[in-house]
C-alpha cells in the first residue's frame, strides 16, 4: 500500500492535511526522511524501552538509580567529549554536500577527528576521577567501578553522535533507520542478559556493547553514504574549517555541558537527601516513559534540520515556513496527549516497572510532564536557532534555564524531594520558553499566527488543569477518563485542516 492509498483509509480532518502533505515535493520530502525513520527507529526505540522497562523490574529502584546515575555522570562528560559535532556535522553536511562538496568532506574529518581526541581524552579523565566523584560527590564508593567501566560507554557515545550527524546531513534516513533497526534488535538482549549476568555491571556492559556496535556499524554506512554523494572525506586540510568551534560548536557545547551537569548536580542532591538511589530510580523510571513520544516526535521529525539548514542557505522561506508549521503540528499531536493522560493518572506511568516502583509520588510524574507539554509546545526552536545561526542565543537561553533549575532545586528538593526536582525542573523549562517566545513573535510573526500557537497555550493550559485535578480528586479510573477525554480533545482541535498559507513567512533578519 503506498502513501496516498493510506492516506485515503483516514477519517477527513486527517486525510485532507495529509493528501496536501503529500503532494507538495516538500511534503515528500519531508514524508521520506520521516517514513525511513520511523520504520527503522521505532522497533529499536521499542526494544530500549522494553529492554529498561525489564531491567528496571529486574534492578528495582535502588539498581536503577545508581544506572541512571551513572549515565549523567557520562552525560557531563559526553557533553563535552562530542564538542556539538553531531549537529554541526548535520548543518554543514546539509548546507555544502551540493555546492561544496570538498567543504562537505573536510567537515566530515573534522567531526571524527575531534570526537575521536576529545571522548578518548575525557574516557581517561573519567577513570582517574571516578573515586573521587563515587565518594565525595554520590556518597556511593561502591560504585567506582561501574564508573571506570562507563568509559567506554563515554569513548563510543561521542564518536556515534558525530557519524549520525554527518549521516542525517546527507538525509541518508534510510540508512540510519537501517543501523538503528540493527542495533536495537542487538542491544535487547544485550541489556536484558547483561542485567540477568551481572545486575547493575551487566546491564552496563550489555549498554555498552550495544553502543560499540553502533558506532561499527555507522562508521560503515557513513563511508558508503559518502562515496555514493561524491564527497570525499580527507582529513588534510580539515583544521581549516576549526573556525566552527567558535563560530557554531563552542556555544552549544557549552550549553550541553552545563545542561548536563545540573541535571547531575540535582541528580546527587536528591541522592543525599534520600539517603538512597531508590528516588532516584522512581524520577529515572518517569522519564524512560516520558521518552517513548518524545523518541517518535524525534523520528517523524529527523528530515527538519538539514531541510532548514539547505532552505535559510538558499534563502527559500517558503519552504522554511511550511517546514517550521508541520514541525509543531507534528511535535504538539505526538506528545501532548499522552502527556494530559499521564497527568491525570500518573500511576500509569509507573505500572510496568512493577511492585517495587508503585506508591511512588504522583507530583513527579505531573511535573514532568508539564515539562514535557512546554518543550512540545516550544519543539523546533533548536532547530531554528540552529538553522539561522543564533547559537549564543540559545547558549543564553539554555543557561536560564539550567540555573534557575539548580537554584530552585537546591531549595525544592529537601522540601518535596523527587517532586521538587522535577518541579525545578518544569519551572526552568517555563522561563527559558519567554525569550523564546519572545523571538518567535518578533522574527517569525506569520508562523505564529498559522500555528495558532497562543490559542494552543490556552487550551493546553486549561486541559492540564483538569487533569491535574482529576488525579488528586477522582478514583484512578474516573481520571484516567479525563486524561484519555483531554487527550483525545487536544488531537481533535490540533488535528483540524491548519491553514496553507506558511508562503508567506518572512524572512528572518
Amino acid at each position: 500500500m503506498n502513501a496516498s492509498a493510506l492516506a485515503a483509509r483516514f477519517p477527513g480532518f486527517i486525510r485532507h492535511p495529509l493528501e496536501r502533505i503529500l503532494a507538495s515535493p516538500l511534503g515528500g520530502r519531508l514524508a521520506r526522511g520521516a517514513f525511513w525513520s520511523l520504520v527503522g527507529t521505532a522497533l529499536s526505540k521499542v526494544l530500549s524501552t522494553l529492554s529498561w522497562v525489564i531491567v528496571g523490574r529486574m534492578l528495582g529502584k535502588t539498581g536503577f538509580g545508581e544506572i541512571g546515575m551513572i549515565q549523567n555522570t557520562v552525560g557531563i562528560f559526553g557533553a563535552a567529549a562530542g564538542f556539538g559535532m553531531g549537529m554541526a556535522a548535520t548543518k554543514y553536511v546539509a548546507e555544502y554536500r551540493q555546492t561544496d562538496p570538498d567543504r562537505a568532506g573536510r567537515f566530515i574529518a573534522l567531526a571524527s577527528a575531534t570526537t575521536w581526541i576529545t571522548s578518548g581524552v575525557l574516557s581517561i579523565v573519567l577513570i582517574l576521577m571516578s573515586g573521587w566523584l563515587a565518594r565525595e560527590t554520590l556518597a556511593a564508593p561502591h560504585l567506582t567501578g561501574l564508573l571506570q567501566i562507563s568509559s567506554l560507554l563515554l569513548l563510543f557515545s561521542g564518536i556515534t553522535g558525530a557519524q549520525t550527524g554527518a549521516l542525517s546531513g546527507f538525509e541518508a534516513f534510510k540508512v540510519i533507520a537501517r543501523v538503528n533497526l540493527v542495533t536495537g534488535l542487538l542491544s535487547f538482549p544485550c541489556m536484558v542478559l547483561g542485567a540477568l549476568w551481572g545486575d547493575v555491571t551487566g546491564a552496563l556492559w550489555g549498554l555498552i556493547a550495544s553502543t560499540i556496535l553502533g558506532a561499527i556499524f555507522n562508521w560503515t554506512a557513513l563511508r558508503i553514504e559518502s562515496r555514493r554523494a561524491g564527497v570525499r572525506v580527507h582529513y588534510r586540510g580539515c583544521w581549516q574549517e576549526s573556525r566552527v568551534f567558535w563560530d557554531f560548536n563552542f556555544p552549544g557545547m557549552v550549553n550541553t555541558v552545563f545542561s548536563a551537569l545540573v541535571v547531575w548536580a540535582v541528580g546527587a542532591m536528591l541522592v543525599r537527601h534520600s539517603s538512597s538511589f531508590g528516588d532516584l530510580g522512581i524520577y529515572n523510571a518517569v522519564q524512560r516513559i516520558r521518552q517513548i513520544p518524545e523518541n517518535i516526535a524525534v523520528m517523524l521529525l529527523a528530515p527538519m534540520l538539514p531541510i532548514l539548514s539547505d532552505s535559510f542557505g538558499r534563502r527559500d522561506m517558503a519552504t522554511y515556513g511550511k517546514t517550521l508549521l508541520f514541525a509543531f503540528v507534528v511535535s504538539c499531536v505526538v506528545i501532548i496527549p499522552l502527556a494530559l493522560m499521564q497527568m491525570a493518572a500518573p500511576w500509569l506511568t509507573l505500572l510496568p516497572y512493577g511492585r517495587e516502583f508503585e506508591g511512588g509520588d504522583p507530583g513527579v510524574v505531573i511535573w514532568v510532564m508539564a515539562w514535557t507539554i512546554c518543550y512540545a509546545l516550544t519543539w523546533p526552536m533548536g532547530s531554528i536557532l540552529i538553522s539561522m545561526g543564533r547559537i549564543w542565543f540559545a547558549l543564553a537561553v539554555g543557561t536560564l534555564s539550567s540555573v534557575i533549575n539548580l537554584v530552585l532545586s537546591a531549595w525544592l528538593i529537601p522540601l518535596m524531594g523527587a517532586s521538587g526536582m522535577a518541579l525545578a525542573a518544569f519551572i526552568g523549562m517555563l522561563a527559558a520558553c519567554v525569550p523564546c517566545l519572545v523571538l518567535l513573535c518578533r522574527e517569525l510573526p506569520e508562523l505564529m499566527k498559522l500555528v495558532r500557537w497562543w490559542t494552543m497555550l490556552g487550551i493546553t493550559a486549561s486541559l492540564a488543569v483538569v487533569c491535574i485535578v482529576a488525579a488528586h480528586h477522582l478514583s484512578r479510573a474516573a481520571a484516567a477518563g479525563v486524561g484519555i477525554s483531554c487527550g483525545a480533545l487536544f488531537l481533535f482541535w490540533r488535528l483540524h485542516p491548519w491553514t496553507n498559507q506558511a508562503g508567506r513567512i518572512s524572512t528572518p533578519s
